[in-house]
């Protein structure tokens, strides 16, 4: 017997961190003030140097071909992820004003707000405008100009809509009349043989600026309009030059600035900061423009937006798992004092992991950010066993030295083993080859070890400093028994609980298959953030993304070859390029546009306001253009429309001709008048910009561009760039592999945001798989080591097993997606449930044959109360408005209050059915 108790001692006194805190005991003042002082200077180094990555790209190895040429490219050609100011109203001269007061503010503070561009000075390209125009383009302005001479002319006495209206309608009636002209009374002479030859050029009138121009009253008799010129149709003219330069999108709706928010290097403040400058100098701003809204997005809003919500959410539920967990702690020992050091001990421990992180990643991302709470719910469950079997044995009358030699060496094995396990699931998650996740799990493994460490010196230092105290002569232990041995009822019904578990466990079986994965990393970010509403918006109403893949070209030649190879894929909207700066075909189109000086040159056109629109007359003659538009109508076949032309034409005649009649006839005229007025002044400005540069001096070169365009499309080594934009919406993961999957059958190594958030998306799917089969394997050689049986070994993974099962089975049935945010969760279960299995297994191992007891001793006691305060430490997360951790909260949450059920229901009936089996 003596020699067997001398093997125990000499086992005990083998184990390390026994050892570490029976030292930590005999030397508490040196210990705490060194722990202090650690924690002191962690939490300096942290807030000095602490840095917070929210790009994407820093989630992928710096290995990632696609990541490396993405950097190479925004050195090059200066930085590819702006902010997008956006500016949205009715009146279009209005938004221009609003850009351009808010940059002339923004102009002053350099020190935030770099490269601002809202505006395209094109005074470099003054008269050579119209090469913009494709050659196809400049003939058929050619043939407008001419056939509607006339027009123009009677424009330039009297500017007004009904001068266009009857126009129109006097050239459909010679159309029309021509023909019956000439089958009633037959025609003077008979047709030559060339007249009638099919080569002979049809010209029929043409109905597209009517259908235009009948559309925008229609749409300016509502209440909110938006100008939209219908001239641009007329002149084949785009946006591009003809609103003063400004960024504006085709449709009037939106005016749009560019610019690059300067990073301030270094502490907690990021990007952030000149952001929410911007925001505050939008707002200011917004008080004298009523009519308009205005916001910010783009990529570095998007991300910088979703770091900030998930960080203030963390720093919310820190404190409030902090509380949380203290008060938890305190209800269920009915004491406060013993587990306030429990909470002192594990606060010091996390400040450790934090100037250790700082130390060593120097960052955290958006998969990393979330960690505190966690570590808060993990840390916890240590110090939770160890007080749990120090107040069991005090109970039994043991002096302080064996209380602390009892609760560190025999329960401190089974917390250690548990703290081992979880950390090496986290370190085997480095094993994946995904850098977020491979930071993720070297941050949360330390952090698990420096809390068991914590738990080993900190908390036996404060327990021996404070064993005099009166509150701790008081008698204390858990009170968990009376609802716990509610539990003992069931275990008289063994076959119920088997039945029961395996009923569960088909049915979470069946739902598993409903589980999805969101890929839209829009749909994680708060509801109602700024960057995130103003993007959506951007989708809905022009289809354009802040995402755009990029690639390179060594000349214009290659530009061109490139751009038409990407321009014949299906998934490809437009692309931006020097091409669209430098026109191709320049030498045809100089002569095609010097054919166009003596149709213009003649003309003036005052600025005076059109007299008031007579709302009768409109409606007059457009019944009479809609009467002559009917399908029985003959019309002369070299001026006859196609039957397309005409139905279209029709049908917009009669919406415009129904929205008269339902309009008052005062309110019609007060908005027609207004959009008259518009329409003339575009149409001066327009023609003037015709006029203007019809006589090019030359080509367009690169010198003519404006120098803050061209650096943006050609980089310092002379390489030009193409900007290369989805025709869908690319947030959504079957557009978004489409898209990547087309651009790389044609070019492997181009990069981009789109590419890089496909390569993130798919290397973190694949090393959360791999993560989570790691950790299992770390889990199961860690066990094998600690209990050196398979059939242990298999027990103590039966709650993690189930666990997972049954929470993939609720996630199914629910309709609760993984996404990109709360697949964390599989990994993280691994190394956080398997704790409760080790637990009920060790502690079984000393009683074989008395499982009942589980429920009524110290062991089965913590398990539930480390179960609820991991449920409280993520159960945190469930305040948060990011939509990806609040995910992860209520994940995590559920299965650990699952295993904890598992852990106490169905383990220990399995275990009493193995020692039956075997007494049998």
């Amino acid at each position: 017997m003596g020699e067997l108790r001398l093997q125990n001692k000499n086992r005990e006194n083998r184990f390390l961190l026994g050892r570490l805190a029976r030292v930590s005991a005999n030397y508490p003042r040196c210990i705490i003030g060194i722990s202090i002082l650690l924690a002191v200077m962690s939490v300096y180094h942290t807030v000095t140097h602490l840095d917070f990555k929210t790009s994407r790209n820093s989630l992928i190895s710096l290995k990632e071909p696609a990541v490396n040429r993405y950097k190479q490219i925004s050195e090059n050609f200066g930085r590819l992820t702006n902010a997008l100011v956006v500016v949205e109203g009715l009146d279009l001269n209005r938004m221009k004003e609003f850009v351009k007061n808010l940059a002339a503010t923004l102009e002053k503070e350099p020190a935030y707000f770099q490269n601002l561009i809202y505006r395209i000075d094109t005074s470099t390209l003054d008269g050579k405008k119209l090469l913009y125009l494709s050659y196809p383009e400049l003939v058929d302005l050619k043939r407008k100009l001419i056939d509607y001479g006339e027009l123009i002319e009677e424009l330039s006495f009297s500017p007004e809509i009904r001068t266009i209206l009857g126009y129109i309608n006097q050239k459909i009636s010679e159309a029309t009349v021509s023909y019956l002209i000439s089958n009633l009374i037959g025609s003077d002479t008979e047709k030559s043989e060339a007249d009638s030859s099919p080569d002979i050029q049809k010209k029929p009138v043409d109905l597209s600026f009517l259908r235009s121009l009948l559309e925008e009253m229609r749409w300016a008799l509502g209440t909110e309009y938006r100008f939209h010129s219908p001239w641009n149709t007329f002149f084949n003219a785009g946006s591009e030059f003809s609103e003063d330069g400004f960024l504006a999108s085709k449709d009037g709706r939106f005016v749009y600035m560019i610019l690059d928010l300067k990073k301030n290097k270094g502490g907690f403040s990021n990007k952030w900061i000149p952001l929410e400058r911007l925001r505050g100098h939008i707002r200011g701003l917004a008080k004298q423009y009523p009519d308009l809204k205005a916001g910010v997005t783009g990529e570095v809003a998007l991300a910088t937006d979703e770091m900030k919500q998930a960080l203030n959410d963390t720093l919310w539920a820190t404190g409030i798992a902090l509380i949380g967990i203290g008060l938890l702690f305190i209800i269920v020992f009915r004491q406060s004092f013993n587990p306030l050091l429990v909470i002192f001990s594990l606060v010091l421990s996390i400040c450790w992991a934090f100037g250790w992180l700082t130390l060593t990643v120097g960052h955290l991302t958006i998969l990393s950010v979330a960690f505190t709470p966690i570590l808060l719910g993990l840390g916890v469950d240590f110090g939770i066993h160890i007080l749990a079997r120090y107040l069991e044995e005090k109970n039994n009358g043991l002096e302080f030295n064996q209380m602390v030699q009892h609760a560190f060496q025999h329960t401190g094995k089974a917390v250690s083993a548990g703290a081992l396990t979880t950390a090496l699931a986290f370190f085997a998650v480095m094993l994946a080859d995904f850098r977020g996740i491979q930071e993720l799990g070297f941050i949360a493994g330390s952090g698990v070890l420096l809390t068991l460490i914590g738990t080993f010196t900190v908390l036996p230092a404060l327990l021996s400093l404070t064993k005099t105290r009166k509150q701790s002569k008081a008698k204390g232990h858990l009170h968990l028994n009376r609802p716990l041995v509610i539990l003992e009822r069931i275990y008289s019904h063994p076959k119920s609980v088997v039945i029961g578990a395996v009923v569960i466990t088909t049915l979470s079986a069946v739902f598993m298959s409903r589980v999805f994965f969101d890929y839209n990393l829009l749909n994680l970010q708060a509801k109602g953030t700024e960057s995130v509403v103003w993007e959506k918006k951007i989708l809905n109403h022009s289809q354009r993304s802040s995402w755009f893949a990029v690639t390179t070209a060594d000349s214009l030649e290659n530009v061109r070859r490139k751009e038409k190879t990407f321009k014949s894929l299906p998934g490809v909207r437009k692309i931006r390029s020097i091409e669209d700066l430098i026109p191709e075909n320049q030498e045809i189109k100089i002569p095609a546009v010097l054919e166009l000086e003596p149709l213009v040159i003649d003309y003036d056109f005052m600025l005076e306001d059109p007299e008031s629109l007579d709302v009768t007359e409109i409606a007059e003659v457009v019944d009479k253009i809609k009467f002559k538009l009917r399908t029985e109508v003959k019309w002369d076949p070299e001026k006859k429309p196609d039957e397309a032309e005409i139905r279209l034409t029709r049908e917009a005649l009669v919406r415009f001709a129904d929205s008269l009649k339902q309009t008052d006839e005062k309110t019609a005229q007060t908005r027609l008048t207004r959009f008259q007025k518009k329409l003339f002044k575009d149409f001066s400005n327009k023609f003037k910009l015709l006029k203007d540069n019809v006589r090019p001096s030359g080509p367009v070169v690169e010198s003519d561009i404006p120098t803050n365009i061209l650096r943006r499309f050609k980089g310092k080594d002379g390489q030009y760039l193409l900007r290369i934009y989805s025709k869908e919406n690319i947030w959504n993961k079957e557009p978004m592999e489409a898209f990547v999957s087309q651009l790389k059958s044609i070019e492997p190594d181009i990069t981009g945001s789109p590419i890089v958030g496909y390569l993130s998306i798919h290397h973190m799917k694949k090393g959360y798989l791999q993560g989570g089969f790691y950790a299992i394997a770390a889990i199961v050689i860690v066990l094998l080591v600690l209990f050196r049986r398979l059939k242990e070994t298999t027990l103590a993974l039966i709650p993690l097993v189930f666990a997972v099962i049954w929470t993939l089975g609720w996630m199914g049935g629910f309709g609760i997606s993984f996404n990109l945010a709360n697949v964390i969760a599989l990994p993280l279960l691994l190394g956080i449930v398997v704790d409760d299995g080790i637990h009920v297994v060790h502690r079984f191992r000393e009683r074989p044959h008395a499982v009942e007891r589980l429920i009524t001793n110290s062991t089965a006691q913590a398990i539930s109360l480390t179960s609820w305060t991991t449920m409280v430490g993520f159960g945190s997360l469930l305040i948060s408005r990011h939509l990806g951790i609040f995910s992860l909260g209520l994940v995590i949450t559920v299965a650990v209050g699952t295993a904890w059920v598992l852990s106490l229901i169905l383990l220990p009936v399995v275990l009493k059915f193995g020692s039956i089996t075997k007494e049998g």
